[in-house]
């Protein structure tokens, strides 16, 4: 894990919400014209997923990188490298 501050700032994400069960099922969505930033919880913020994923030369996304945190702000911190 990478103890860095973040680069990336929450601000910038777009909230994505569960539609039945908004309060435990949500995450945060960056994306840019060949990466996406995902950060995503299936329990109410106890744990969360960052998961970065990049085009490739078919135009789909693939994953490069998945891990899990304690927090949002140790998985900006992921997304540094």
């Amino acid at each position: 894990m990478n103890n860095e501050k973040p680069i990336h700032n929450l601000a910038d994400f777009k909230k994505r919400e569960n539609k039945q069960r908004p309060e435990l099922c949500y995450g945060f969505e960056k994306k840019t014209d060949n990466v996406k930033l995902i950060i995503f919880t299936m329990n109410a913020g106890k744990t969360f997923l960052a998961t970065i994923e990049k085009k490739r030369g078919d135009g789909r996304y693939y994953q490069e990188l998945k891990e899990t945190h304690d927090s949002i702000e140790q998985c900006l911190a992921a997304f540094n490298g």
